[in-house]
């Protein structure tokens, strides 16, 4: 039996998930911008429509032209997202026992055999529809469907899935619903799955110009001279044969370990005090570590940066420093501590520094820890304390108990700007939609 894979993809998702509980939105133009209000990362379709409005395009560059336009600008809003992004994904699974979630907003699901009833088959377009209605009933969020034989095919159909009225394009009808030739001839090369533009201005140079010719080109090996072997694999994916399988992945993947984690952000404002750096790290340390415990994992690394301004005309400086732990650990105090004592060694008076990090690595299970016989692991007690202090900021709110070193909001004045952001609608009591019934 053949592969069927469905790649699900939600239309403009950051500004699709500003629109869900504002219903005065549903027919303006929304944009959303990145970190400190840069530029535009996702823009719904009718802004996309005014001609000045394109992704990475810096904020200030075109605020009087969104002003004109009357578009609504947000804030990257990151817990409102990824708290939608867990809905859509606990959604789609139920639509095939094996999916694979390839980023916030998009899922391949395994469709093989799954529609089979006896000897009756269903249509997998009619399918895509169904999944299509659904999500957008029960979540709220505008998707798209692509159905292929491939990953590689699914993502181009669902490409094409997002131009036409339907929103679902399936690669694999046998009343040829759609002619795959044909639309093949409308990707160009550099919108394929996996060719980027270096990769595509190779394949021009082979009079190569959008997918269709990609597939029907003959010279293999040529291909594989230029691509390496994963090019080779996309043009055998556009023609039907399977090459990159489902990475199969929990419905919820917050739950996902991870081997590495990584808490950063550039601030709002220059910072030179190492008391604010000590400040920033022991925030972005309190982020980390709870992802850590989360999906219940130990460190026994940790890495922290600083960094200037490299687009500044100013004294530029980056470093690092790091340390391991004896015995791995999940407590925020340790942490925050051994990261107190490596600034003290990597920082730098009168610098303007712009952002700095941490990174917790060399990560392993609570189930495999191995006690040190010099340092004292984490006992019982500061487990408990760890749990507690995670499920009280659960309950209610971010933050609203924490280590003394992630200071005051007065020290905080470095944080990131995000003078547009919108209610945390659904992670947080405080912020929640009033209905009012006149």
């Amino acid at each position: 039996m053949p592969k069927i894979f469905a790649l699900i993809d939600a239309n403009s998702f950051y500004a699709s998930c500003e629109k869900l509980f504002r219903p005065d939105l549903q027919k303006k133009p929304v944009v959303v911008l990145s970190n400190n209000d840069g530029c535009i990362v996702s823009a719904c379709k009718l802004a996309k429509q005014i001609p000045q409005v394109k992704n990475f395009l810096p904020y200030y560059q075109i605020r009087d032209c969104l002003k004109e336009n009357g578009v609504e600008v947000f804030s990257s809003n990151y817990a409102l997202y990824a708290d939608i992004s867990k809905r859509l994904m606990n959604s789609l699974a139920k639509f095939s026992p094996e999916m694979e979630i390839y980023s916030i907003d998009e899922a391949f699901l395994d469709l093989s055999g799954i529609l089979s009833n006896g000897s009756f088959e269903y249509d997998y377009f009619e399918y895509g529809i169904k999944i299509k209605n659904t999500i957008e009933k029960n979540i709220g969020i505008p998707v798209s469907v692509g159905i292929a034989t491939t990953k590689v095919l699914a993502k181009a159909a669902n490409r094409l899935a997002k131009k036409n009225t339907v929103g679902v394009m399936d690669f694999t009808n046998n009343e040829c619903r759609c002619d795959v030739d044909q639309m093949l001839t409308k990707i160009d090369v550099s919108d394929l799955w996996g060719i980027g533009h270096r990769q595509s201005q190779k394949l021009r140079e082979l009079a190569i110009h959008n997918a269709r010719d990609f597939r029907d080109y003959q010279n293999i090996n040529l291909i594989q001279k230029k691509l390496t072997k994963v090019g080779r694999q996309i043009q055998d994916e556009l023609r039907g044969n399977v090459c990159f399988t489902l990475e199969k992945s929990p419905a919820d993947s917050s739950f996902v370990p991870r081997k590495s984690i990584t808490s950063s952000r550039t601030f709002g404002r220059p910072v030179f005090s190492k008391d604010e750096l000590n400040v920033a790290i022991a925030n972005y340390i309190s982020t980390a570590a709870e992802k850590l415990r989360k999906q219940k994992s130990l460190c026994r690394y940790l890495t922290i940066y600083v960094r200037t301004n490299p687009f500044k005309g100013i004294e530029q400086y980056y470093n690092f420093n790091s340390t391991s732990f004896l015995s791995a650990t999940n407590d925020t105090r340790k942490m925050i501590f051994a990261a107190s004592k490596l600034l003290d060694k990597i920082y730098r008076s009168g610098i303007e520094y712009k952002k700095c990090g941490v990174i917790l690595s060399d990560i392993s299970s609570e189930n495999t820890l191995q006690l040190s016989l010099f340092e004292e692991g984490d006992t019982i007690k500061d487990r408990l304390l760890m749990k507690n202090m995670d499920k009280i900021n659960t309950r209610n709110g971010e933050r609203i108990l924490k280590v003394a070193a992630c200071g005051t909001t007065d020290l905080c004045t470095w944080k990131m700007q995000q003078q547009l952001k919108s209610p945390a609608y659904t992670t947080r009591f405080s912020e929640l939609p009033i209905i009012k019934l006149c």
